[in-house]
């Protein structure tokens, strides 16, 4: 299956998110922030990337920028259905910007 980094200050959000996609057998990596978020999606090959929007050192769009190099997919976690912010995030990439504490089946379906 798919190798996927999480990124996300919030423990609860990255929880739910790995227990959804290792539920369906995928490798699951977590990191609780943006710094060591960014240092292991540059030295370890991931298939999809899940990245809060809102972080303390690096944001979701910063992210974005200083990875778009890469082979990875990378899905923006948002709090509220912000529509420039989703437009932001699709313009530096991103394969696509979901609310956060969605149900697992939403995640789920992403990979899919």
């Amino acid at each position: 299956m798919s190798k996927i980094l999480i990124i996300d200050e919030a423990t609860p959000q990255r929880s739910l998110i790995k227990s959804a996609l290792e539920d369906q057998g995928h490798d699951v990596i977590e990191a609780n922030d943006s710094p060591q978020g960014l240092v292991r999606a540059i030295k370890i090959s991931f298939d999809y990337i899940f990245c809060d929007l809102n972080m303390s050192g690096l944001s979701g769009k910063e992210f974005l920028a200083k990875t778009s190099h890469l082979p990875s997919k990378t899905f923006i976690l948002i709090s509220e259905n912000d529509s420039q912010a989703r437009e932001e995030c699709r313009c530096l990439g991103a394969a696509d910007v979901v609310l956060k504490l969605a149900d697992k089946k939403v995640y789920q379906d992403l990979l899919s």
